[in-house]
């Protein structure tokens, strides 16, 4: 593990890749920094939790129901 900050979400994956079977697809999606938001509202970001990473799972999954 790092004792920076930066590269967080790369040292996560490599970190969990560590506990996955390497015949398995799998991917880390990091959600923690645009999850909540300290300012005020902006566009369809409301201040607090936003939703974003939900918003953004869906919206994928979305079209690849559409599209394959």
């Amino acid at each position: 593990m790092s004792g920076q900050r930066f590269a967080g979400m790369l040292v996560a994956g490599v970190f969990l890749r560590e506990f996955v079977a390497e015949s398995v697809d799998w991917a880390h999606i990091d959600v923690a920094g645009p999850a909540y938001n300290t300012g005020s509202a902006w566009g369809y970001t409301p201040k607090g939790a936003t939703g974003v990473p939900t918003r953004t799972m869906f919206a994928v999954l979305e079209d690849i129901a559409k599209n394959g």
